[in-house]
């Protein structure tokens, strides 16, 4: 919707600031160890061990499910019974369904009649049911990972990370407010020079990560696939980034 020639200028301006801050998300989620936008599934995979797949530990029912098992049960056990959940983004077949079908009947009740009509409101009270049945599960889910990992202490280079963020946030805002006085004079695609140094800040912020990794959790430096017998042992006494 950027490129929409609205006649409004203040309102086209408020879009393109808008669409730059969801590109501004995106991008930083993706810089190595950022603290902003944390992908459940990314974070326990991170600090829990577990002997499912890749493929399977993208089901965060599952994943949850084998890192704290119902009493009595197994976590492999518990995965695969929580695996029939789904945590979205995207909704179940059948459930995509009953939504379109449900978006059908408010679509219909609404021909010819008035928003606070019974009939309108009976639908759309219909639709929000469904959404609340779908989603109520994974938020109490997702509550209850987060209460319980606040439980436990933070590395100790996390505060670097979550100054790094504020700073980056910052300097969005920034750039936003410019873009708000000037809607034309900041574009959205970068040349060669901005993929460069965007790399590069990739490639700096995922070295330091995994110096800074080391330092707080020496099993860190274990090779990958290493046996529990064997042992690789090291000290890194300290980082500078730059």
């Amino acid at each position: 919707f950027v490129g929409i020639e609205h006649r409004d200028a203040a309102l086209q301006g408020l879009l393109r600031r808008f669409a730059a801050h969801l590109l501004w998300i995106v991008r930083h989620a993706d810089l190595p160890g950022q603290q902003l936008v944390l992908p459940c599934t990314e974070f326990l995979n991170a600090h829990w061990v577990s002997a499912m797949s890749a493929l399977e530990c993208e089901s965060l029912f599952a994943l949850e499910a084998w890192i704290d098992p119902p009493a009595r049960m197994r976590g492999f056990e518990a995965a695969v019974d929580a695996e029939r959940f789904s945590a979205g983004p995207q909704p179940k077949p059948e459930d995509a369904q009953r939504i379109a079908r449900l978006y059908g009947a408010l679509e219909a009740a609404r021909k010819g009649a008035a928003e606070e009509d019974a009939a309108v409101c009976e639908a759309r009270a219909a639709i929000e049911g469904c959404f609340s049945d779908l989603t109520a599960p994974v938020w109490a889910l997702l509550l209850g990972i987060v209460r319980r990992e606040r439980e436990v202490a933070g590395a100790a280079h996390l505060p670097r990370r979550i100054e790094w963020d504020r700073i980056a946030y910052g300097l969005h805002q920034e750039r936003l407010d410019k873009m708000l006085a000037n809607p034309r004079g900041i574009g959205f695609l970068e040349g060669a020079r901005g993929a460069a140094l965007r790399r590069d800040e990739l490639e700096r912020a995922g070295a330091l990560l995994e110096v800074e990794e080391a330092i707080d959790d020496p099993l860190k430096m274990l090779p990958a696939g290493a046996r529990p017998a064997r042992r690789s042992e090291g000290q890194v006494h300290s980082v500078q980034s730059g």
